[in-house]
């Protein structure tokens, strides 16, 4: 089962690094992609690449932690009070929570950062 979910794990990273590029490139020209992007060549492009980026792992996670409520919320109900399944939801719980603090946290951080160097 741990060999299964690690291929997928691999799999998805691997669509991830074929796709990622394509978008953060197409954001540049703002066309959406209908041609080839020019390659960014000043800071603003740089930092349009970089919230491009942002807003894409923002709205990944966010959607990941939201899944992962919903399987704690199924483990839960499923539980039937037993300690250990009700233990394992509160992890799962746990780690939705964690994974959609990070995705709001993505925004506030670059924001942060963005000031600091005044651009």
């Amino acid at each position: 089962m741990r060999n299964k979910s690690t291929s997928l794990i691999l799999l998805v990273l691997f669509l991830l690094l074929l796709i990622v590029p394509q978008v953060l490139l197409a954001a540049i020209n703002g066309n959406g992609g209908g041609t080839v992007p020019s390659y960014p060549n000043s800071p603003e492009d740089v930092v349009k690449v970089i919230e491009n980026f942002r807003d894409w792992f923002a709205r990944i996670i966010a959607v990941l932690g939201v899944v992962v409520i919903l399987y704690a919320a199924f483990l839960y109900m499923t539980a039937g009070g037993d300690e250990e399944k009700v233990a394992k939801a509160k992890k799962t719980l746990m780690a939705g929570v964690i994974g959609v603090a990070l995705a709001i946290i993505a925004y506030g951080i670059f924001g942060l950062v963005k000031s600091f160097l005044i651009l």
